[in-house]
């Protein structure tokens, strides 16, 4: 193999082309239709007929103002759509799985685009490493019990939501890849990581085991651990999701969700105690 000079093929390029290709050209020409125009919101005076609110839905005045001293910013509550609900307590059967569980056999990518639910897409979860895991995560087998770097390879979202759609509840490991560890809180699926080797030890396949979410506590027979959870991930969970979080509190999302201090400082609960600050 050698190393050729591509500027031959380069110039056989048209000019207009590469331009394009390298994003040189201009935007200017290119957009039709004039420029939008900000509209703001009708207020509830304004309202038109039959722009009444549902039964099930309320306008809830909020204590952010603009310029005029008789204008408020009104939000409409929009129910709760989240079909996951947080609960305090978690009991099940642990599921062993290994090191290196990549978001590519949790989420197969060919059914990724044909898969409109976590449900669907949950029906393919480790279809090809773990044939089994779908079936016994319906039998209550809903604790997955990992080692290293659980997430690791793309960066699929349909990961998490492929374990939520098979039916697991908690997902436990020594470490997670930095995005599928993000995306866990973020889609509402329970997940935290442990580095006491007597929790593993504990933690065979098929134990029955209990997640005490308030005390921060798990239980495998006899055995008892502590857990961290910051105060956003635990909020996340209970909420099902960022999502239904942004529903139900709008801008106000990370204020509600984090309590928000004074000097802009969060706490982390460890074993139902505050351990230092969480940004």
């Amino acid at each position: 193999m050698t190393v050729t000079n591509p500027q031959h093929f380069i110039d056989m390029i048209p000019t207009e082309r590469w331009e394009l290709l390298n994003g040189r050209t201009s935007l200017k020409g290119k957009l039709s239709g004039k420029e939008p125009d900000w509209v703001e919101p009708a207020s509830p005076a304004e309202a038109t007929p039959g722009s009444e609110l549902s039964d099930n839905q309320s306008a809830t005045p909020l204590t952010q103002h603009d310029d005029s001293k008789d204008s408020v910013v009104v939000a409409v509550e929009v129910p709760d759509q989240s079909e996951k609900k947080g609960e305090k307590l978690i009991h099940g059967k642990i599921q062993r799985l290994g090191d290196f569980v990549d978001t590519d056999a949790l989420a197969p990518a060919q059914f990724l685009v044909s898969s409109r639910t976590n449900e669907e897409i949950g029906s393919h979860c480790l279809e090809y490493t773990n044939p089994e895991f779908r079936a016994r995560a319906k039998e209550g087998f809903n604790v997955v019990v990992a080692g290293k770097a659980f997430g690791c390879g793309s960066s699929r979202e349909q990961a998490v939501s492929a374990l939520l759609g098979c039916g697991i509840e908690c997902v436990i490991a020594e470490s997670f890849a930095f995005i599928y560890g993000r995306n866990q809180p973020s889609l509402g699926l329970l997940g935290f990581t442990m580095d006491d080797p007597a929790f593993f030890e504990a933690a065979v396949d098929s134990a029955e085991i209990s997640i005490d979410l308030e005390a921060n506590k798990i239980n495998i027979g006899e055995a008892e651990f502590s857990f961290q959870l910051s105060t956003m991930e635990r909020e996340l969970v209970e909420a099902g999701g960022i999502t239904p979080a942004f529903k139900k509190f709008g801008k106000q999302l990370f204020d509600m969700i984090c309590g928000s201090t004074k000097d802009g400082r969060r706490t982390v609960e460890v074993g139902g105690q505050a351990a230092g600050m969480q940004w």
